[in-house]
């Protein structure tokens, strides 16, 4: 392998000596960095092209051996060495094959440089083996992802996207992974692929509540959905599922109380249960590297999918990085690879996250997404930012102009869209049904929880249709 490697290097490099033009090719598969050929002087010679190239001077074996004739270049005399390459390759045809080669001989050296480190990892007695695992995962998931780019696309293929999105709509199908709210549907289109959807909130107000009724609604239409708990057990997701399922009393699942009178309701929510396609993992101290990899290989055995994490500020990077980073650090690489990992895998994440404690003398509910607790870049990365609250501040006013006193704010969720990266931002109010953990849309002309509403959004464009 290695004989061939070298071959395939000196390939490479002639192909560039021969037609300049290649260059762009073999950058794109082997990157930048030199590190990727095995010899030393390779490594020097393809430094050299691509400085040279930046610089737009022409690379022939004559102007490479003047420019690396130079302190820190190669004291060697190397236009033998240059001709030599070219008389061994008689076309630059093939420059994607070998460079090709080359990447893979780089990716296996890299491999076998991993494993040596999780051999020396185990043999440390003071090290722990699940920080040695965690190590390993990170290092594989660095090497499959290395390299990957994405093809550029025509105007045309660009276009048929666009029809093939707006086809959607004409066959009465959703865009997106709708959350059961029609107003925050009519906004948002859905949660669409790759999106990282915040839900920000004090505790004890309700984000785990919202986010566990938008898993339920979305499995209940066949999405399959991971529920990554941090914060509760697994069977009090499962008695919130019931409830929700079931319309019945939390408290009387939680007591087991499960009366004659609730027999129905219950079986009836163990039926909507059972059918349900989504996954709850509550593994205490989970990391974000165990959290990447499990989520991977859920992913993989479906077509579609939806992650739900409860909540970010319980998400540790783990390992050394754990010890040796602030915290805003730590959670800014979170919120990133969180986003990234959205995009990979194509499909929405929705991430519960802490506002810290200036939120609850903030009127303005908008301005609250400054709020968002350690924040990192957690606003800079999400493609929306919900704010849930209660309705006091600035939210009460616009409650009562909506709705009069037909409800008591109370039982009322208000809803911030702070931030909507494709889109415009907005206030909605929902029911909060505490006992059965429901959150229903709210109905205008009852002032009660209704199945599907056709109030109007607090807002409207110049035309009064609803903005996409």
């Amino acid at each position: 392998m290695s004989g061939g490697s070298i071959e395939a290097e000196r390939a490479v490099l002639a192909s560039v000596l021969i037609n300049n033009a290649t260059l762009d090719t073999i950058v794109e598969i082997i990157g930048p960095d030199s590190q990727a050929f095995r010899e030393p002087i390779h490594q020097v010679i393809y430094d050299a092209m691509l400085e040279m190239a930046f610089t737009g001077v022409c690379i022939d074996a004559v102007t490479l051996n003047l420019f690396l004739d130079r302190p820190g270049g190669l004291s060697e005399d190397l236009e033998q060495y240059l001709a030599g390459l070219i008389m061994e390759l008689p076309t630059s045809a093939h420059a994607s094959h070998y460079a090709v080669s080359v990447h893979q001989d780089h990716l296996a050296r890299q491999l076998w440089q991993l494993t040596e480190v999780v051999r020396s990892g185990i043999k440390e007695k003071e090290r722990d083996v699940a920080e040695v695992l965690e190590e390993a995962e990170r290092g594989l998931y660095s090497l499959s992802v290395k390299r990957t780019t994405s093809p550029v696309s025509s105007a045309p293929e660009l276009r048929a996207m666009v029809d093939a999105y707006l086809q959607l709509s004409e066959d009465g199908k959703d865009r997106g992974v709708p959350c059961g709210l029609p107003e925050i549907d009519k906004v948002t289109m859905g949660w669409q692929k790759g999106d990282m959807i915040i839900v920000g909130a004090r505790p004890s107000v309700g984000k785990t509540q919202l986010a566990l009724n938008w898993a339920f609604y979305a499995a209940q239409q066949g999405v399959p959905v991971l529920f990554a708990s941090l914060e509760m057990s697994r069977m009090q997701v499962g008695q919130r599922l019931m409830a929700i399922a079931g319309q019945l009393e939390l408290t009387a699942i939680r007591d087991g109380r499960i009366t004659h009178g609730n027999k129905t309701r219950y079986d009836r929510a163990t039926n909507i249960v059972n059918k349900l396609p989504l996954w709850c993992d509550d593994s205490s101290g989970l990391t974000l590297w165990e959290l990447r990899s499990k989520t991977r290989r859920w992913r993989s055995d479906h077509d579609s999918g939806m992650l739900v994490v409860d909540y970010l500020q319980l998400l540790k990077l783990g390992g050394k990085q754990r010890q040796q980073q602030q915290r805003y650090v730590e959670v800014g690489e979170i919120s990133r690879t969180l986003k990234g990992l959205a995009r990979e895998l194509d499909m929405p994440v929705v991430v519960c996250c802490q506002l810290n404690r200036e939120a609850d003398n903030i009127g303005d509910h908008f301005r609250r997404l400054a709020c968002l607790r350690e924040a990192g870049d957690i606003e800079q990365d999400a493609d929306l930012v919900f704010i849930v609250s209660q309705v006091n501040g600035d939210a009460l006013e616009s409650y009562k102009k909506q709705y009069g006193d037909k409800t008591s704010p109370d039982d009322v969720m208000a809803i911030t869209l702070a931030k909507h990266r494709n889109g415009k931002i907005g206030q909605f109010f929902v029911w909060n049904d505490k006992a059965t953990q429901r959150i229903l849309p709210l109905s205008r002309e009852k002032g009660s929880p209704a199945v599907a509403t056709t109030a109007k959004l607090p807002y409207k464009d110049d035309e009064g249709d609803v903005p996409f």
